[in-house]
């Protein structure tokens, strides 16, 4: 079935609260947005330059942050404003002709209203919550010090958090930073940062490689890394965008520092690179997915050499492939605020929706045999997700926490 390109849209002014508006804007600086969110920030921008003056509340102090702030403020000072007869002064940049979303900031809430135009094929959702519905997944994850001291990190305000021998670990916006300056890599020192089902968080190692970590998944990795060596250890599914470090010791001043990624037997070998690895226990293969630079795969004496754009699956029986042409927009979708399935059955389908929206999955009587194309917003209701895949002819209920599948209908004519 072909789900097109899913509208998720809010058809009515809903109340955004304090603590949802501060996490659209974190999604925002940390380049997590879709589409749809990212239009309607940048439409928020535009609603503060037609005021002509523009000034910050608090909560937008907190929301944004100084570094945001000053990149608006700079686009108001260089982007004059096109003034037309009869219309609001917009910024150039954020003119757009198939959506207008508008974000409106009042007191410690915020209207979040879009409305999007519908192309022929796409499929549109209304986010209502029925009384028996599931909320989707949001930033939040547990950080496990060295010591086995916890610290959840929904609620944890930006600022310092701890210290690690003498390396501090910053909450900043939305994601851990580790500053090891003058830290000594004899420490020894091993964090481990997990994201529970519903839930996504990212952060910043102290050699300034950026990971971010999708629902159900955790990397333990070094407060400070070796002189020579950078290894983590990864379940579930990241991103990681990997940063170049010269080698800096005796004769190797033109290499690279490798970055070594460990998932269970498998090793992986990168420099500077951008690469996504899909890695969880209940799917039936490991898949790594390049975008920049080159890594190196090993397993049980096999090697393989990826390069960009290119995806290699290691199958239960340790069968490694490598395929050129990868579909970068699946494997990345999670980034993107997206499920993106290209012919996915019904099962891969489900257990995607089981991590994001924290929630077991059923199947009574046979198992659907359809299969699924398009795209759908990570940010909508469960239910409103199931109603798009119910054109299918699938039926779904949901009580709790507990998702039924059941018999498949025939397809709508």
């Amino acid at each position: 079935m072909y789900l097109g390109k899913a509208h998720v849209a809010y058809t009515n002014r809903k109340l955004m609260n304090s603590e949802e508006a501060k996490l659209l804007l974190q999604r925002y600086r940390m380049g997590l947005c879709s589409d749809s969110e990212k239009k309607a920030v940048e439409a928020w921008f535009d609603t503060l330059a037609s005021q002509q003056e523009v000034n910050w509340t608090e909560l937008e102090k907190m929301q944004f942050g100084d570094s945001l702030r000053s990149n608006v403020m700079k686009a108001v000072r260089q982007d004059a404003p096109v003034v037309s007869a009869g219309k609001n002064k917009v910024f150039p940049f954020l003119r757009y002709a198939s959506a207008a979303i508008i974000l409106f900031t009042i007191g410690l809430g915020a209207y979040f209203l879009v409305l999007q135009k519908r192309e022929p094929s796409a499929v549109s959702v209304k986010m209502q919550p029925d009384k028996e519905d599931i909320a989707p997944g949001r930033d939040g994850a547990i950080l496990t010090l060295a010591d086995g001291r916890q610290i959840l990190l929904d609620s944890a305000g930006n600022g310092n958090l701890a210290m690690e021998g003498s390396t501090v670990i910053r909450n900043n916006n939305g994601q851990i930073q580790y500053d090891g300056q003058g830290a000594l890599a004899s420490e020894n020192l091993y964090n481990t940062m997990t994201t529970p089902k519903g839930r996504q968080y990212a952060l910043i190692l102290s050699d300034g490689t950026r990971v971010w970590l999708n629902a159900g998944s955790s990397i333990t990795y070094p407060t400070v890394f070796k002189k020579n060596d950078r290894r983590v250890t990864i379940t579930g599914e990241a991103y990681l965008e990997v940063a170049h470090l010269p080698d800096v010791t005796q004769n190797a001043s033109e290499r690279n520092i490798p970055f070594t990624v460990l998932v269970g037997d498998l090793e992986i070998k990168v420099l500077g690179t951008r690469f996504n690895i899909n890695a969880y226990p209940d799917e039936a293969s490991i898949k790594t997915t390049l975008l920049e630079g080159s890594v190196q795969l090993m397993k049980n004496g096999k090697t393989s050499l990826l390069s960009p754009g290119q995806q290699a699956i290691i199958s239960g029986n340790s069968t490694m492939k490598v395929y050129s042409g990868a579909n970068l927009d699946e494997a990345l979708a999670w980034r993107n605020g997206l499920f993106t399935f290209d012919d996915a059955d019904i099962e891969t389908v489900m257990r995607q929706l089981a991590r994001w929206y924290d929630m077991e999955v059923y199947f009574e009587g046979e198992i659907p045999t359809e299969t699924f194309w398009g795209d759908l917003q990570r940010n909508a209701n469960l239910s409103s997700v199931l109603k798009v895949l119910e054109k299918s002819g699938v039926k779904f209920t949901i009580d709790g926490k507990k998702v039924r599948v059941l018999q498949v209908l025939p397809p709508p004519r």
